[in-house]
């Protein structure tokens, strides 16, 4: 069979890129509501605002999932859907909102666009002490954040120093060799 005689699906199986612009839309979807959960998270239309933005992308993205033949099924919209369903009527600190949305966003680009999800379990042998050791790491700094001064502290030190008297240093001579 000759390449211009087959058949969408024939096409979709031996390109497979449907699943890829399929991803490709519900991460347009999740940085759609970063950006609402972010500019909304204090107002009370939140959960209307969000569900709505949530919905209509997903109906959007069946849309085009029609014109380009993709597969988007029910995996796809539970995918879409949940989370703002879940950001939306739990009401968490709007850090952990966005942490949760980044998180999914970068398992997803991981999986699909790294071919993680192709990958044998080698790979997660690999990410598991990474992922210790960026943990470790972060915590290693904490000390250096919370010995950083506030800002009064800072001022009271600048003050200090503007009214120190300069330090009355006198070169010393350089020692001669005898």
């Amino acid at each position: 069979m000759t390449d211009h005689n087959r058949t969408i699906e024939q096409e979709q199986h031996v390109e497979s890129h449907a699943p890829y612009l399929t991803v490709f839309f519900v991460l347009l979807n999740y940085t759609a509501m970063e950006y609402v959960y972010a500019k909304c998270h204090q107002l009370a239309v939140l959960p209307l605002v969000l569900l709505g933005t949530a919905i209509g992308l997903t109906i959007v993205t069946s849309i085009f999932a029609g014109l380009y033949h993709l597969k988007f099924n029910r995996r796809w919209v539970y995918l879409t859907i949940v989370p703002a369903v879940l950001l939306a009527f739990f009401h968490l600190p709007l850090i952990l909102g966005l942490m949760i949305l980044a998180i999914t966003k970068a398992a997803l680009v991981g999986i699909w666009f790294m071919h993680l999800k192709f990958e044998g379990k080698w790979v997660y042998y690999m990410l598991v002490p990474a992922g210790v050791l960026a943990v470790i790491f972060t915590v290693a700094l904490y000390p250096d954040m919370a010995m950083q001064p506030t800002e009064q502290e800072q001022e009271k030190q600048e003050e200090e120093l503007s009214f120190a008297p300069a330090p009355m240093c006198l070169p010393l001579p350089y020692p001669t060799i005898s």
